[in-house]
């Protein structure tokens, strides 16, 4: 039994080690989840800036176009007019494009004719541009530096196949900033989404593929160690939670048959006991009547010595008295017989002396 506790604590254990895994799981999982949206918001953000700025080029590269028909059709890129018509058909029809500025192209440098924000842009195109430009490319960068964010696009204008100017333009990208913003809070909202059902999916599968079958463990084990070792751990879960009832099975069997063993041996010692018991009483009641005839042979040898005692002392007295008894009986038939005096006194001494000894000798005896 308290091997069965010791393993019930390190189960104990094992479920608190896991729960604390189980945790750290779910914050490892968290911040995935959140590196992936941060990466997906990137991606997102590279994929849609680049896509923004070649459709946007594009679109510029057509205004740029359109402008350089209205020029043609006027003949003078400083057609003041014709260039504020074309800017309002620009703004119309492309609302994104917050500013635009028309460049005439001289050897060597260029100069600011027409802006319609002349206070925010610059009288002169950098070296870089005006090279681009002299070699009828177009120039484009990003420009983050406002909130409104957008890319700032430069284009050639062509009058009658030759380039006489650019056009520069601001052109917000506050539509796909928004479409940025919205794909954005999609992937937090779907990765939060996605975290939670993991986690609760996860917390499901745990409760009942891991937590369940160590419960139906633990409560096997505390049957057992109340006594009931007929219980039996249901072998479900995972592989090694099945190993573990598996081993905890074979173990209650090792115990019962330790037991049912353990009883036959008691049994057997019981028995053993009864019959020494019957044994020893046999021996016992043996030994009291050996005792009592022991006994009865000691009165009967005591009786037997008294006996010979008796017998010696009878034969000793019978022979000390004998004679004089003899003596006696002798000299009282010759005093009879005899007339004379002194003879007779001589018998009488002798008898007298005979009387004495015997008297003598019965006070030895009876000392």
């Amino acid at each position: 039994m308290r091997g069965q506790g010791e393993k019930q604590n390190a189960m104990t254990d094992r479920i608190k080690q896991f729960k604390g895994v189980l945790v750290w799981v779910m914050v490892a999982g968290i911040i995935l989840v959140a590196l992936t949206i941060v990466a997906v918001n990137l991606l997102d953000r590279l994929v849609i800036e680049q896509a923004a700025a070649e459709n946007l080029q594009d679109e510029f590269l057509r205004a740029a176009g359109s402008l350089s028909r209205i020029i043609g059709k006027s003949g003078d890129i400083h057609d003041l007019n014709a260039l504020r018509e074309a800017f309002q058909d620009i703004f119309e029809l492309r609302p994104g494009i917050r500013r635009l500025s028309v460049y005439e192209l001289i050897p060597g440098s260029t100069r600011l004719i027409l802006s319609s924000d002349p206070g925010t842009v610059p009288g002169t195109l950098s070296l870089h541009e005006q090279t681009e430009i002299a070699a009828g490319r177009s120039v484009a960068y990003f420009d983050n530096s406002l909130i409104d964010r957008a890319w700032l696009i430069t284009a050639p204008i062509r009058l009658n196949g030759r380039i006489v100017g650019a056009l520069r333009g601001r052109y917000s990208v506050w539509k796909y900033d928004r479409l940025i913003r919205q794909e954005g809070q999609l992937a937090k909202d779907v990765g939060i989404a996605a975290v939670t059902i993991t986690c609760l999916v996860f917390l499901l599968l745990i409760r009942l593929k891991v937590h369940q079958p160590i419960r139906q463990l633990l409560q096997a084990m505390r049957r057992a160690e109340a006594g009931d070792l007929t219980s039996q751990a249901p072998l479900v879960g995972p592989s090694d939670l099945q190993d573990v009832a598996s081993q905890f099975n074979r173990m209650l069997g090792r115990v019962r048959e330790a037991l049912a063993v353990k009883e036959a041996l008691l049994g057997e010692i019981q028995g053993f006991n009864d019959m020494l018991k019957r044994r020893v009483a046999e021996t016992k009641e043996e030994l009291h009547q050996a005792n009592a005839m022991l006994v009865e042979a000691r009165i009967q040898t005591e009786r037997a010595e008294k006996l010979a005692a008796l017998g010696e002392l009878s034969s000793m007295v019978a022979h000390e008295l004998g004679n004089p008894l003899n003596a006696i009986s002798g000299h009282l038939q010759l005093l009879s017989k005899e007339a004379d005096r002194k003879e007779r006194y001589r018998h009488l001494t002798i008898i007298r002396s005979e009387i004495d000894r015997m008297v003598t000798i019965i006070q030895h005896i009876l000392e």
